[in-house]
């Protein structure tokens, strides 16, 4: 059975990236202060482009999760207020 791309690509890329970037803001390194706010605006749009999938899916009637719709909501905002508090702190 193939492996689904999405899935591969975020456990193989994105979550590895997500956890450097955490280490190297720990640490105060300035890469840690690039790549932090890229990865958290990439989760935000991640998050919504598949909650808005989802409600798309739904409101056309084909199976889908209004669970994972919410789920990616709560997700997407909360990136979203990560990112803009990372963002202010950084002036």
């Amino acid at each position: 059975m193939p492996a689904e791309v999405l899935p591969t690509q975020y456990l193989s890329l994105v979550l590895p990236a997500h956890v450097v970037s955490g280490v190297l803001l720990l640490r105060k390194r300035p890469l840690g202060y690039v790549a932090a706010p890229l990865l958290l605006a990439f989760d935000v749009l991640m998050a919504a482009s598949i909650g808005g999938m989802m409600a798309v899916m739904l409101l056309r009637g084909v199976m889908a999760s209004l669970s994972v719709a919410g789920g990616m909501a709560v997700l997407s905002f909360t990136a979203g207020v990560l990112l803009i508090r990372l963002l202010r702190g950084l002036r």
